[in-house]
């Protein structure tokens, strides 16, 4: 398979088959990668329904803004790794989803950053990785959450594009430490279990903490479920257009807790939410993008 990729963002320019990087510092474990695949295009479906059918259908966007105070601090960034990490954003999305929503690293940055614990612990939640919160037919969601946000960011800087495919990807991470039980609840949530929910951009931010992920996208992470009107969201756009792409996504998804929506339904919960910049929103609705 061939990678024919003309991208300003893409490190490599030029054929190949399969690369295999081998990397071993004295100061991290040997890690041995192959790239054997792109990341594919899911188009968004169709399911026509009515508006007024949007209140009925158990969906009132139930992850809404976070509060937390400030996190741990992040470990510096390996220029290497980080640069690995940036070029399979681009170019191998998928690998770099699979690097991150695993077992493996999700009990080791539980192991590593103890932050993740307290929030937990504080919140009455007994440590626990449940990888398939994250994985399996959830990686759908993180792929068109990582297309729409790709078309919506294509304007930005080399750093921030690579930062905000890199968040697509991973936004929803912390969600493997949110009991499955309620985050798959069929039906409304009560106060307390969406106070739980709402927990996942702050634990997936201290997750990230312990990879090589671009800071910006980790605080994108942090950021992604805040309403517009915080001061931090509004100094954020990779956080903004990350909203817009999740929320895009997530309607267009069928969940235990909802159906899935129609376009005209999307459009018109999208209108509404405070989450969300309705600069942005306008423009995914584009007929650019939206064909």
């Amino acid at each position: 398979m061939y990678c024919k990729l003309r991208c300003k963002n893409c490190f490599i320019y030029s054929k190949w088959k399969i690369i295999r990087v081998s990397i071993k510092l004295s100061s991290l474990d040997t890690q041995s990668i192959e790239i054997s695949t792109l990341g594919g295009v899911y188009p968004v479906g169709a399911q026509q329904s009515t508006l007024q059918n949007v209140k009925q259908s158990g969906f009132s966007c139930p992850l809404k803004s976070d509060s937390f105070e400030s996190s741990s601090v992040k470990a510096a960034r390996h220029p290497l790794l980080g640069a690995y990490d940036d070029f399979l954003a681009v170019c191998a999305p998928r690998m770099l989803a699979s690097n991150y929503l695993n077992e493996d690293y999700l009990k080791k940055a539980l192991g590593k950053n103890p932050k993740i614990s307290d929030i937990l612990y504080a919140n009455g939640i007994v440590p626990k990785v449940e990888v398939s919160n994250v994985n399996g037919k959830n990686i759908s969601h993180f792929m068109e959450t990582y297309d729409r946000a790709k078309e919506l960011g294509a304007y930005l800087n080399t750093d921030d594009y690579r930062a905000l495919l890199e968040a697509a990807l991973l936004h929803d991470i912390g969600k493997a430490f949110i009991p499955s039980e309620i985050l798959n609840k069929p039906g409304a949530l009560t106060a307390e279990e969406r106070k739980i929910v709402d927990l996942h951009s702050q634990i997936g931010a201290e997750v990230l903490k312990t990879s090589n992920i671009n800071p910006k996208a980790i605080e994108a992470v942090r950021l992604h479920h805040i309403e517009y009107n915080n001061a931090q969201k509004q100094g954020n756009e990779i956080a903004q257009i990350l909203s817009v792409a999740d929320v895009y996504s997530a309607l267009s998804d069928e969940r235990p807790y909802k159906r899935k929506f129609s376009p005209e339904e999307i459009k018109y919960v999208m209108q509404t939410d405070p989450k969300l910049n309705q600069a942005i929103v306008k423009d995914i609705f584009s007929p650019a993008l939206a064909a």
